[in-house]
């Protein structure tokens, strides 16, 4: 297999090359993202790129697969930067797909394109609505529609959307680490939920997807989220139990004054559904479950958050970063902050 990688410096794209390596299942990889990528060239083939670079067919010219993972996660300022990055980014992507005459696309995609379903219980066929409120999951709903175009057009190509839930872990180094870090603060009266899963659970779904013959969307998700009045009392917090609209205005206020990048641009899905998932076929699909427990794994990363405050570190979210926020983890975790 030649493989192509976008995003192969981010959290999941890194995690998910290493798997790919260590499996030796790739004669070549070429990995592609802006920021510079933590491998030696002997084992990938690492180009520094913006994602909407038209110079990125060229780097996936000879390769039968790919698997996209640059996207703009953490929320930003620059709303037309997000956009430009996540979405023609993702043409670019597809055109050079296209060109390169690829047999096998996997395609990063999220649980946020699903938008607000409210109580429904989500699953692969459950419609992508997005959510005008997220730009996130706006433009994760965007990019579904371009797949759809895709699909369409290269009926020969095998397209795996792969729909994660939140992913965190012991080797989550990014925005999260600050967000996790102030949960248990305030609740909905409904009761907000978050639906998390490990790195290395979305990981071998991805290298399943990868390897296996499956196709259309794969659903990584347990299938019940974590109760927002559980992960306070594991926390030994009391929330402060507000309406709706005044979490996401809260929201709003901390993003503004660069004090979180848990905008409501995230809250506004977390308020809005109850995160309850049937991921039975994904899961039949890739011969696979989750092996992680959703509050341990909550907590590993909230131990690292704890740590890297202990050694001075600030979660500075006032400057945008294209490439995205990236932290020097402790190096040897611990079980509980």
């Amino acid at each position: 297999m030649r493989l192509g990688i976008t995003g192969v410096a981010g959290y999941i794209g890194r995690l998910f090359a290493e798997r790919v390596v260590a499996a030796g299942i790739a004669e070549r990889i070429v990995g592609v993202d802006l920021a510079p990528a933590p491998f030696p060239a002997s084992r990938i083939q690492c180009v520094r790129r913006d994602v909407r670079d038209p110079g990125l067919a060229a780097d996936l010219a000879g390769c039968d697969a790919v698997v996209h993972f640059a996207f703009v996660v953490e929320t930003m300022r620059d709303r037309k930067l997000m956009y430009d990055v996540n979405l023609n980014g993702t043409r670019n992507v597809l055109a050079a797909c296209e060109r390169a005459g690829v047999s096998t696309l996997v395609v990063a995609s999220s649980v946020a394109a699903y938008g607000v379903q409210g109580d429904r219980v989500i699953d692969e066929r459950t419609p992508c609505l997005g959510d005008a409120r997220s730009f996130y999951a706006h433009t994760k709903r965007l990019v579904e529609d371009e797949l759809d175009v895709f699909a369409t057009r290269n009926p020969g190509v095998r397209l795996v959307r792969v729909r994660p839930s939140v992913v965190l872990g012991p080797r989550c180094n990014t925005w999260a680490l600050g967000a996790m870090a102030e949960l248990g603060r305030v609740d909905t009266r409904r009761g907000m939920r978050l639906p998390l899963v490990h790195e290395d659970d979305v990981v071998e779904a991805f290298f399943r997807a990868l390897v296996r013959p499956v196709e259309g969307p794969i659903l990584v998700a347990h299938r019940r989220s974590l109760a927002m009045a559980d992960i306070a009392r594991r926390l030994g917090r009391k929330p402060l139990v507000l309406p709706d609209a005044w979490v996401l205005r809260l929201g709003d206020a901390a993003f503004s004054a660069g004090l979180t990048r848990m905008s409501s641009d995230w809250l506004s899905l977390t308020v809005g559904n109850r995160f309850d998932f049937d991921p039975s076929a994904s899961e039949a699909a890739l011969d696979w479950r989750p092996a992680h427990d959703p509050m341990e794994t909550l907590f590993v990363v909230l131990a690292n958050a704890a740590r890297l405050r202990s050694r001075g570190q600030r979660f500075d979210a006032r400057t945008d970063r294209l490439e995205g926020t990236r932290y020097d983890l402790p190096a040897s975790p611990g079980d509980h902050p």
